[in-house]
C-alpha cells in the first residue's frame, strides 16, 4: 500500500475536485460517467480503481475491460506510478480478449463445441470464396457475411429484422460447417459464444469470479458486449464509463444508446458528467462545440476550457488539388520541425478520411526526407498473397494440423483461390473422416487418385519442402528464412517483426505477436516521427499539432450510399473526436478539384466537371458550421509562403 505521507491524505485522493472526487469516493454499485474528449475519463477511472486496490480489495478480483490492449497496458503503467500495489495481478483486458482466453478453458470448450482459433481478416476470403456461387456472388455472400455477424453483435442472431439483410438458414449452415470442419471460428463470434455460454449456465463460477469491474469506452460496445459485461457483473459492483458524442463505430455495431440508458437499466446508479477539457485550448474548444451544436448535441454536455487554458492555433486552409495538399502540409510541418522550434516530429498527428491520401503525403514526406510512422490498418500490411502465404506457413510450423491455415496456403496466389479443387478434397475427408493434409499426402504418392485435386499438389509439395528448411530454426536464422529479404511483397512483415527477433525467438513467439496485432491493430500512442493515420484510429491519442486532411464533401461526410442522416451524424463525432486530439494547433485541410483518376478513387460525391479531366468538389459541409469568422478557409500556399520567410 502506498504511504500517506505527512498529509494523512491517500495518494488516490490527491489533486481530486468536484465530479471527479465524486465518482472515485462513490460507495454506489453501479458508477456512471459521461465524459467528453480530455476531461480525465481514464485518469479518474484510474484512481477509482486505486482507490479500493489501497483499500485492501483483491486485486485479481477487479477487472479491467478497456477498448484496447494499449489503453489496458497504459492503465496498468499508471497505476503502477502511483506506487499502487497489486495493479499487476488484477485482470485488465479488451473484452475480445477476455472472451478468447475463456474459450480456452476445458468445459467452455466443451459446452460451445467450438475451437478458438480465430481466423485472421484475410483468411474470412477464403472462406466466402468456398461457400460457393449459391449463395449469389462474392459481394452479395460477403454482405450475409456481415449481416451474421451484425445479428450476433445485435443479439438477433437467428432473428428477423425491419431493413436487416437476413444471411437466411442455408447460408449460416454452410458458414457453421465450414468453420468447424477448419476448427476455427470468427473473431466477431468469440463475444456472442461467451454470451451463449454464460447464458446456458448462469451460475458458473465466471459471474462471481469479479467483486468490482470497470469499462472504459463504453459507447464503442455492441448490444452482445453490453450483455456479457452484465454477466461477468452480476454480483460486482460496475464502473463505466463513455461518451455517447465520440461514438464512431458503427460499422463495428456499436450501441452507444447503452452508455446514455445506463442509469436506467441499472437502478440506483450514482451518474456524473466530466466537461471541463484539460487537453485541447480555448479555440479548439469553440469550434468543437459549435460542429456538435450543429448536430443538435446538448448545450450541457459542451466542453469547457479548464482555468489557464492557452488561446491555441486553429486554421483552415485551401488548396487546389490533393497533390497540392500533399506538397503544401509536407512544407508546413518541415517549418513546424525546423531548428529551434518546440516542437518535434512525434508532435505532428496527421489524419485522414482515406488511406491513400495518407499514402499520397508519406511519399511527399519521404521524397523530402522527414520520417513518418503509419497506422493504416492490418489489410494495409497483409494483403498481398506474399504475405499471407508465409503467415499460413509460420501457423504450420507452430501446428501441423492447422487447417484453415492449409487452406489458405493452397489458395495463397491463385484468382480462384482453387477453390473447386480444394472442395473435393474436402469432400472426401468429410465422407472418410480423415484431415486434409492425409489426403493431400495420399495424392502426392499415387495412394489415391482426385483427377480434380491434382492442382493442389505443386503447392503441397512446396510447403513440405519448406517445412523441411523452417523446422529447427529460431531467432535471426528464422526470420531470414521465412521471410527472404530479397521478396519486396515481405517487407512491411519483415519490418513489423525485425524489433522484437533474438537470437533465441521461436516461430509461437513470431505468431503469437502476429496475431495480437491483427487482433486489434492500434495506432502508436506515442513515436518520434510524425504519425500519419486514418480518423478511426485517432481515438485515445493526442498532440501538439493535429493535421485533418481531404475535408470534402464525399470523403467528411461519406455517402457513397446515400445522404443517409445517421452516417452523416457518426462521422460529424469522428470529425470531433479528430479535432478534440489537438493540445496546441488544430490545421483543417481541404480542396478545390481534383483529377478524374482521384475523385474515382477517393470515391468523392457532389462534383462537377470542369474540363481536362479535372473536377471540381465542394468543401466539407462541416467546415462551413464551424461558426467563426476567423475560421474562414484561406489560401495554403500563401500560408505556406508566410511560414517560410
Amino acid at each position: 500500500m502506498a504511504s500517506l505521507g505527512r498529509s494523512a491524505v491517500p495518494e488516490w485522493r490527491r489533486g481530486l475536485a468536484g465530479p471527479s472526487l465524486r465518482i472515485v469516493e462513490s460507495n454506489s454499485r453501479y458508477v456512471h460517467i459521461l465524459a467528453g474528449p480530455g476531461t480525465g475519463k481514464t485518469f479518474t477511472m484510474m484512481r477509482r480503481i486505486a482507490r479500493f486496490l489501497e483499500q485492501g480489495n483483491d486485486p485479481s478480483r477487479i477487472l479491467v475491460v478497456t477498448f484496447t490492449r494499449t489503453a489496458a497496458y497504459d492503465l496498468r503503467k499508471k497505476l503502477e506510478q502511483l506506487c499502487v500495489t497489486g495493479s499487476d495481478r488484477m485482470t485488465a483486458s479488451t473484452l475480445h480478449g477476455l472472451c478468447y482466453s475463456m474459450l480456452k478453458r476445458k468445459e467452455v470448450l466443451k459446452a460451445t463445441g467450438r475451437v478458438p482459433r480465430t481466423l485472421f481478416p484475410y483468411e474470412e476470403e477464403y472462406l466466402l470464396r468456398d461457400l460457393g456461387a449459391g449463395f449469389g456472388n462474392l459481394r452479395t455472400r460477403r454482405r450475409m457475411l456481415e449481416a451474421y455477424l451484425a445479428g450476433w453483435s445485435r443479439l438477433q442472431h437467428g432473428k428477423s429484422e425491419a431493413g436487416v439483410l437476413n444471411p437466411g438458414q442455408d447460408f449460416v449452415r454452410a458458414l457453421d460447417n465450414w468453420l468447424r470442419f477448419h476448427d476455427a471460428m470468427l473473431v466477431g463470434e468469440l463475444v456472442p459464444l461467451i454470451y451463449d455460454y454464460l447464458s446456458t449456465d448462469p451460475n458458473c463460477s465466471d459471474v462471481r469470479k469479479y467483486n468490482h469491474v470497470f469499462v472504459d469506452e463504453y459507447q464503442d460496445l455492441n448490444l452482445a458486449d453490453l450483455t456479457v459485461i452484465d454477466m461477468l457483473a452480476k454480483e460486482a459492483n460496475l464502473t463505466v464509463a463513455g461518451d455517447d458524442l465520440q461514438s464512431i463505430y458503427g460499422f463495428r455495431f456499436a450501441h452507444p444508446q447503452g452508455v446514455i440508458d445506463f442509469p436506467k437499466a441499472h437502478p440506483g446508479t450514482h451518474s456524473e458528467t466530466l466537461t471541463d477539457c484539460r487537453r485541447c485550448p480555448k479555440r479548439v474548444i469553440e469550434i468543437a462545440n459549435r460542429l456538435m451544436q450543429s448536430g443538435g448535441a446538448n448545450p450541457s454536455r459542451h466542453l469547457c476550457p479548464c482555468t489557464g487554458a492557452k488561446e491555441g492555433e486553429v486554421d483552415i486552409l485551401r488548396w487546389t488539388d490533393p497533390d497540392e495538399e500533399a506538397s503544401g502540409i509536407c512544407r508546413i510541418i518541415k517549418c513546424y520541425l525546423r531548428v529551434g522550434c518546440p516542437v518535434s516530429p512525434g508532435d505532428i498527428l496527421v489524419l485522414t478520411p482515406r488511406k491513400s491520401l495518407a499514402a499520397k503525403l508519406r511519399q511527399e514526406m519521404t521524397r523530402n526526407s522527414v520520417r513518418t510512422e503509419t497506422a493504416l490498418g492490418e489489410q494495409d500490411l497483409f494483403e498481398g498473397a506474399e504475405c499471407q502465404e508465409r503467415i499460413s506457413l509460420l501457423q504450420l510450423l507452430v501446428n501441423p494440423n492447422d487447417k484453415a491455415a492449409l487452406r489458405c496456403w493452397l489458395g495463397a496466389g491463385s484468382s480462384s483461390f482453387l477453390s473447386k479443387s480444394y472442395k473435393q478434397v474436402r469432400d472426401v475427408c468429410e465422407s472418410d473422416n480423415i484431415s486434409p493434409k492425409e489426403i493431400l499426402d495420399q495424392l502426392r504418392i499415387g495412394g489415391r487418385k482426385l483427377p480434380g485435386a491434382t492442382s493442389l499438389l505443386p503447392k503441397y509439395a512446396r510447403f513440405l519442402e519448406e517445412m523441411g528448411h523452417l523446422k529447427n530454426l529460431c531467432g535471426k536464422p528464422l526470420l531470414d528464412a521465412w521471410l527472404p529479404e530479397d521478396v519486396e511483397g515481405l517487407l512491411p512483415l519483415r519490418a513489423l517483426l525485425d524489433g522484437i527477433v533474438s537470437h533465441d525467438t521461436s516461430c509461437d513467439e513470431l505468431l503469437s505477436y502476429i496475431t495480437d496485432y491483427l487482433a486489434r491493430p492500434e495506432a502508436p500512442m506515442c513515436s518520434s516521427d510524425v504519425r500519419i493515420m486514418t480518423l478511426h484510429k485517432a481515438k485515445g491519442l493526442e498532440a501538439h499539432t493535429v493535421i485533418i486532411l481531404g475535408l470534402v464533401d464525399g470523403l467528411l461526410p461519406s455517402h457513397s450510399d446515400g445522404p443517409d442522416q445517421a452516417q452523416i451524424e457518426e462521422q460529424r463525432r469522428l470529425l470531433y473526436v479528430a479535432m478534440t486530439r489537438a493540445k496546441a494547433r488544430l490545421l483543417l485541410s481541404t480542396w478545390a478539384s481534383a483529377s478524374q483518376k482521384d475523385v474515382l478513387q477517393l470515391k468523392a460525391s457532389n462534383t462537377r466537371w470542369v474540363g481536362k479531366g479535372v473536377l471540381s468538389v465542394c468543401q466539407s459541409r462541416f467546415l462551413s458550421e464551424l461558426g467563426s469568422s476567423s475560421c474562414r478557409p484561406e489560401n495554403g500556399l500563401e500560408f505556406v509562403g508566410r511560414l517560410e520567410k
